[in-house]
């Protein structure tokens, strides 16, 4: 006889898409990975830029080439840094999704889900793997799902919030949200 802690909350069985697993291993990545920081590297990039730019603008006008061309240099890098943060690695990440669905067979196969009190379990022809929520660093919750995250080690958990039974939806995001308390963030995409 199992446990109260040991009872499902739901059952489900799930297969993500390619589309459905690029769009949550981005909110993955903007949660614990890469894209992170992203606003915050981009707003240093700014101030810089405009503080070396303060430089070059007043050497410009007084005639002082050589350090105008080293200000605006650095102007320079900083905006080919800043296009490379906001326009090329989140295409990266993107890509890296789609190779990472492509070449993963557990990914692309059919996933039995059971959500327990305490974490979960699935299943698939190839593994079973139970996880808990204590190991989770993060929830993330959108229209459409549910993304866990592990650290940067660990993959993501995704569970489809249309797997989920229409009773038990409001049950789960609530008991997500009490049990991740400060981990816990509902975006709007």
């Amino acid at each position: 006889m199992a446990s109260f802690y040991d009872k499902p909350l739901f059952t489900a069985t799930q297969l993500l898409s390619p589309d459905e697993f690029e769009d949550n291993w981005m909110i993955r990545e903007k949660a614990v990975g890469r894209l992170k920081y992203q606003k915050l590297f981009l707003g240093v990039l700014t101030v810089l830029s405009l503080f070396f730019l303060s430089f070059a603008l007043p050497d410009l006008a007084n005639s002082r080439w050589m350090r105008s061309i080293a200000a605006l240099t650095y102007v320079l890098f900083c905006i080919c840094m800043a296009a490379y943060e906001s326009m090329i690695l989140p295409q990266r990440v993107k890509m890296e999704a789609v190779r990472m669905y492509r070449t993963n067979r557990l990914l692309q196969s059919e996933t039995q889900l059971t959500v327990t009190r305490d974490g979960y379990t699935l299943k698939n022809r190839y593994e079973t793997r139970t996880g808990y929520w204590s190991e989770t660093a993060f929830c993330a919750e959108t229209e459409r799902s549910f993304v866990f995250c592990g650290g940067r080690e660990r993959g993501p958990l995704i569970i489809l919030k249309d797997v989920i039974p229409a009773e038990e939806r409001e049950h789960f995001s609530e008991k997500m949200q009490e049990t991740f308390s400060g981990r816990y963030r509902r975006l709007k995409l």
